[in-house]
């Protein structure tokens, strides 16, 4: 017979859970808090060996091959260790390993599906009894309330570190099974989304430029609009006929495939009127009045006229001030110099003259002018016959007969708007991002600590206060 006598079940879950005055906070009243050592089968320290490329023995997982939450297996060196060892220091899907020394201390990682591996000396395994999931315990040891045990340990020793015993006393909330699982799954699913978030405003470039030309390359040979066409039976248009796409083709111009539905259209046939400005205005230049519009209020990165810098003039009276005069829905193009740069008048546009640097195109109605004004302003499409269209010895530019010479891809005046849209809408996410990008990467950084605040205090809604109480579940392991 033991002299020392077993400890009874109250005595045994005594040792297993925080007494109250040391719980971090209140958790749902179907949880308790316990002690990380019992709730664990085993807590086993790493193999000491020197690691190698050489493919010796198995895969030795050191604390430096955990990085961002996971491990590359084909970086992780090798070791020489004995059969016996091996068995020992084995790894296998749901050990969770934790660093126990240096700045990193406390960090961790879930093994799942590991090739042929041991673990190193700085590491310590633990081994999850049947009271808790391996996925909610390192879930858990993700969390602000693990780190800030971590904290504490860290601080109260010269050298960082933390032992078996220290880990095994650190506080942890326990529900039930069920609840576990629930909260392993829904915190995954979220910071799965969140790191989506996070790769997606990293793929969109500071100068965002480029992802705006491919979009508008995507706008413009159908590819935003093929779901649309479908949903509402589009058919190919009548009015432009099949000869006139057929010269397209047979033009050395940089004609693209587009949709059956669509048809290829010349820019004159699209126009009431096209015309530029006159030179000698400098003598109407005035302090107020009309404005008048230079190739300074165009830009390459936009169809939107650009005000920052302001020239008024007082027009002279008769035809060559009304020919000039830009209306609501006028397409502008710089035809010396930098030429392409397009902008769209818009609505309740103050007046406004153009000068002998630019270009005016008046729609006709029945065509888009937005959408005119895109493709014009597109990188593969109007800007790129542009192009070739530049005359001049001295100097570059382009004649109003060149915007006149344009091909433009022609859908139904329906999805003409609804391309507009599309094309809108990316552009808006695009602005959003590029005004909110620090703002947006701190809530991205924030979320995290803020999902897995919520799900270890019972605050994600994944609770059912009529489960099974923790309590109950952890007597049962106790009893066994």
């Amino acid at each position: 017979m033991s002299k020392k006598s077993a400890k009874s079940v109250e005595e045994l879950l005594k040792d297993a859970l925080v007494p109250e005055e040391e719980q971090p906070y209140k958790v749902p009243e179907n949880w308790v808090w316990i002690k990380l050592s019992s709730c664990l089968e085993k807590v086993e320290y790493g193999y000491t060996a020197s690691s190698t490329s050489d493919q010796v023995g198995p895969h030795y997982l050191r604390i430096t091959d955990i990085q961002d939450n996971s491990v590359n297996w084909g970086s992780v060196p090798f070791c020489e260790i004995s059969e016996r060892d091996t068995e020992k220091y084995l790894l296998s899907s749901n050990d969770i390993v934790v660093a126990r020394t240096g700045a990193t201390t406390g960090k961790s990682y879930l093994i799942k599906e590991p090739p042929h591996s041991v673990f190193a000396s700085y590491l310590i395994r633990l081994r999850t009894s049947s009271v808790i999931t391996p996925e909610f315990l390192w879930s858990y040891m993700k969390s602000p309330m693990y780190w800030n045990q971590i904290t504490v340990v860290k601080k109260g020793s010269a050298q960082p570190g933390a032992n078996a015993q220290i880990l095994g006393g650190l506080a942890v909330p326990l529900p039930s099974l069920n609840e576990q699982k629930r909260i392993a799954d829904k915190v995954k699913r979220l910071l799965d989304k969140i790191n989506q978030a996070k790769q997606l405003i990293e793929s969109i470039p500071s100068n965002t430029l480029e992802i705006r030309q491919a979009i508008l390359k995507k706008a413009f040979q159908g590819e935003l609009t093929r779901q649309w066409r479908k949903d509402n039976n589009v058919s190919r248009l009548t009015n432009w006929t099949k000869d006139r796409t057929e010269t397209a083709l047979s033009q050395s111009i940089p004609i693209y495939s587009i949709p059956n539905e669509w048809n290829w259209a010349l820019s004159k046939d699209l126009f009431s009127f096209v015309t530029s400005g006159s030179r000698g205005w400098a003598q109407y230049y005035s302090e107020t009045g009309p404005l008048f519009i230079r190739i300074g209020n165009l830009n390459r990165n936009s169809i939107e006229i650009d005000l920052t810098s302001e020239q008024h003039v007082s027009p002279p009276d008769g035809a060559e001030g009304t020919r000039t005069k830009v209306q609501r829905n006028d397409i502008l193009v710089s035809i010396t110099g930098d030429v392409g740069m397009i902008g769209l008048v818009p609505d309740e546009f103050p007046d406004a003259y153009i000068n002998q640097h630019v270009a005016l195109a008046r729609p006709l109605q029945g065509i888009c002018p937005e959408y005119v004004a895109c493709f014009f302003a597109s990188r593969e499409g109007g800007y790129k016959q542009f192009l070739k269209r530049q005359r001049g010895a001295t100097k570059a530019g382009l004649g109003l007969e060149d915007i006149r010479s344009i091909w433009v891809p022609l859908p139904s005046f329906a999805e003409q708007k609804e391309i507009v849209n599309k094309i809108n809408s990316l552009f808006t996410t695009i602005d959003y991002v590029d005004a909110n990008r620090d703002k947006i990467n701190d809530i991205i950084e924030f979320l995290p600590q803020s999902i897995m605040t919520k799900a270890f205090r019972g605050d994600l809604d994944t609770n059912y206060l009529t489960e099974e109480n923790a309590m109950d579940l952890l007597e049962q392991i106790v009893r066994q």
